[in-house]
């Protein structure tokens, strides 16, 4: 009888335990969830729109905020729609990390949970943090010079590190210093700019400013001077005597040649301003010197040119706006074993070849070496490569500012130096702040609340842009302040409610930007139109009066009203119409795709590009590659002409970037072309591995198509893992669970069946439950 009961009792636990597995894993599908942004910084406002088939309503406490695997405490807002959308936001934790969000609802085969993962980042700001802003002379020079570069949009930084320079004994104000410093002091200093710059033009190997030769003779002679092919002769006296050089030759060596009867003691000298320096000095009846004129620079003043010099000098000079000439190309374009130089060719030339070779050197974790073959990212080259590609090729750099993020921390301070002036200027320093609410609901001839609060380290502007009316708000550091917004009469002949989106653009004194969209539900009257002016008023205020500003709305009438608007909230405004595109062709056959590029702004996005990625060069053209001007609410059609040369798989993505209020703004569209191979060329034949078996997958380089398969792997074929891998790992607990429970019922005293159908309802009723942590939803401050 003991044995059947515990059989009876193992089947039904067995069958408890399976079904809580399986409840854990219960498909999704019935939940959709969509956030405003990819990535949100340390105590920004996140918006959530959900879309969800559910049998029971959903509410703030079906909502969990995680950081990593820990539940966090946090209050979340939300409305309802319709009966199947709701809108949620909420404010975030003041901690960088993988944050995620679960939404539990009943769906109509049972519980279900869907999740959504985003990262909360380190914000820029805090990065300048790492770097002194006093006391630049205890610092080596060249971390001196490129920290001031970095902290020249701060006043009283710059200040510091200005009058510390001038009084430094090595400093190259004080004393002769290497083209690499003069090049960066030209980017730090800006009251002795021009002076570093003609310093930075007298060491460039050209024959630019007055050259002569100092002759020391020990009697009156004639002697042959040539100058490239011209000679003269020159009458030289006892003593010493200057000669002055005319350099007209354009020559990438000139030749200077004195020969005289009788030995001389002569030197080469060269001024431009106020620097002066002998180049060379010789002795003998012969004397000769070669000045190089290839417009590249070497370490110091017409000294040997050499790759890391002339990248700095050409890096500074294109950062500030100046013309270099070829030459400077021709030299570089033959000498570029760094990366950092051919970076700084790029930047000359835009040559495709060299950008080519610059993206295909990037590792896979977003970083470069400082030369071929080596495989550890140096952050100063790839500082360089970022500036010199990055507004050509914004979409294969997104992964190399997390790389420099990562490796902020360890990094020493010239490091951190350029990486901040080079990849994260100040231009780039995000405004933070927190907005209530993250969605409205009102009505025709209503009004509604707007708290913003600045939570960053610098002063605030934020335009607003909502139905007829632009609104302009200054919110200084840790600023709390309230919009007050009247609607005036709007009216449809349904009285339909219609969804307006209230824009708000922020921005730092010094140009980053970072942009809130506000969804506003306004339920008409009857009637037709919009009558009247949208009226705001501001005012400043504490967390009592915000507090009682959220508990106001919160408890007004609208809240529990739903609306007839579907259409998603949260879309991009500027983008492809097209989700992706994806495409089987023949080779060599010639064919266009049709993609609509959408402004759906209140303004017109001007100086528009669109570009491919490095994936896709030479497989299609872009057609218009440039628009002047989008008007607000308009679309474009972008023709892409594609014209296969050779099998294979062409992965990349289409890039569409424009300036809205001489903001640049960006949109992308994955695109996956497969050109089928035709030709007798087989896998082996290609080097590859036939990777058609079920369940196998391509690592590594790409799959391309080969006469005698589909699937012919360049890199390394690997068994994929995957749902296969997930239900063998759930089927292991299970088994380790049940032999537990059968080593646990054999050792311990017998239980009858209702104890054990209560331990089970007890651990499954605690499973569910909301942590004690999280306390009750829908109030609490932002």
């Amino acid at each position: 009888m003991g044995k059947r009961v515990n059989s009876k009792i193992l089947i039904f636990v067995f069958a408890i335990i399976f079904t809580i597995a399986i409840t854990s894993f219960v498909s999704a599908s019935c939940i959709d969830m969509k956030l405003a942004r990819e990535s949100y910084l340390p105590q920004e406002t996140l918006q959530l729109e959900i879309d969800a088939e559910l049998t029971r309503d959903l509410t703030t406490n079906d909502l969990f905020l995680y950081r990593g695997s820990s539940l966090l405490p946090n209050v979340f807002f939300m409305t309802k729609l319709t009966e199947t959308k709701y809108f949620v936001w909420t404010d975030l934790p003041g901690t960088e990390g993988d944050y995620k969000l679960m939404v539990r609802g009943v769906c109509e085969g049972g519980l279900s949970f869907a999740e959504k993962e985003f990262p909360v980042v380190k914000p820029i700001s805090t990065l300048y943090e790492s770097l002194p802003t006093e006391n630049f002379n205890t610092l080596t020079l060249n971390e001196h010079i490129i920290t001031a570069a970095a902290l020249s949009f701060r006043p009283e930084a710059i200040s510091n590190a200005q009058n510390d320079f001038l009084v430094r004994g090595n400093s190259c104000f004080n004393q002769e210093c290497t083209t690499k410093q003069y090049a960066l002091s030209a980017l730090a200093f800006p009251t002795i700019r021009n002076d570093m710059l003609d310093r930075l033009t007298a060491a460039q190997n050209s024959r630019l400013g007055n050259w002569s030769l100092v002759v020391n003779s020990g009697s009156d002679q004639q002697c042959d001077l040539t100058i490239g092919e011209q000679t003269e002769q020159v009458d030289i006296n006892t003593g010493e005597q200057t000669l002055d050089l005319d350099l007209n030759s354009t020559s990438e060596q000139i030749n200077v040649i004195l020969n005289c009867s009788s030995s001389t003691i002569t030197s080469l000298n060269y001024q431009y301003k106020e620097t002066e320096k002998e180049i060379g000095i010789e002795n003998g009846e012969l004397v000769s010197f070669t000045i190089n004129n290839q417009k590249c620079w070497g370490s110091g003043i017409k000294t040997t040119c050499d790759e890391e010099s002339t990248t700095f000098a050409i890096v500074a000079l294109k950062y500030l706006g100046k013309t270099l000439e070829n030459g400077t190309s021709v030299w570089l374009s033959n000498n570029n074993d760094l990366i950092m130089a051919k970076a700084a060719h790029y930047l000359l030339t835009k040559n495709n070849e060299t950008a080519t070779v610059l993206l295909t050197s990037q590792m896979f974790s977003g970083g470069w070496p400082n030369q071929l073959g080596s495989y550890v990212t140096d952050m100063i080259t790839t500082s360089i490569v970022y500036f010199s590609l990055q507004q050509d090729y914004p979409e294969e750099l997104e992964k190399t500012e997390d790389r420099l993020k990562s490796l902020f921390p360890s990094s020493n301070l010239e490091e951190k130096a350029y990486t901040l002036f080079f990849v994260f200027p100040s231009n780039k320093i995000e405004p933070i702040s927190r907005v209530w609410p993250g969605m409205v609901k009102t009505e025709s001839r209503g009004s509604f609340y707007l708290i913003l609060e600045n939570k960053g380290t610098e002063n605030i502007t934020v335009n607003g842009y909502f139905m007829n009316s632009t609104i302009e708000i200054n919110l200084p550091i840790n600023s709390l302040k309230s919009l007050t917004i009247s609607i005036p009469r709007v009216a449809t002949p349904d009285e339909r409610a219609v969804n307006y989106d209230l824009d708000l653009i922020q921005r730092t004194e010094f140009g980053g930007r970072r942009d809130y969209k506000i969804p506003v539900v306004i339920f008409t009257e009857l009637g037709d139109g919009i009558s009247g002016q949208t009226n705001t008023s501001e005012q400043e205020i504490n967390e009592t009066q915000q507090q009682n500003i959220i508990n106001q709305t919160q408890n007004g009438s609208l809240n529990n009203q739903t609306t007839n608007i579907t259409e998603p909230l949260l879309q991009d405004k500027f983008s492809f119409v097209e989700e992706e595109i994806e495409e089987n062709i023949s080779e060599r056959t010639n064919f266009t795709i049709t993609l609509h590029l959408a402004n759906l702004y209140n303004e017109a996005v001007e100086d528009i590009r669109i570009i491919s990625s490095i994936g896709l060069l030479g497989i299609l053209n872009i057609n218009p590659s440039s628009l002047e001007r989008m008007e607000p609410k308009t679309r474009e059609e972008i023709n892409l002409s594609i014209t296969p040369q050779f099998g294979g798989s062409y992965i990349g993505t289409i890039t569409a970037e424009g300036k809205l209020n001489n903001q640049r703004i960006l949109s992308n569209i994955s695109v996956s072309l497969i050109v089928n191979l035709e030709g007798n060329v087989t896998c082996a034949e290609m080097n590859g591995t036939d990777c058609s078996e079920e369940g196998f997958t391509c690592k590594g380089d790409r799959e391309v198509m080969a006469s005698d398969t589909f699937h012919c792997c360049l890199g390394k074929c690997e068994k994929e893992g995957g749902s296969n891998t997930l239900a063998i790992i759930i089927i292991i607990i299970v088994i380790i669970i049940l032999l537990l429970v059968v080593f646990v019922l054999k050792k311990k005293p017998k239980k009858d069946m209702g104890d054990v159908l209560d331990e089970v309802q007890n651990k499954y009723q605690r499973r569910f439950k909301p942590s004690p942590e999280i306390g009750p939803r829908g109030t609490g401050r932002l």
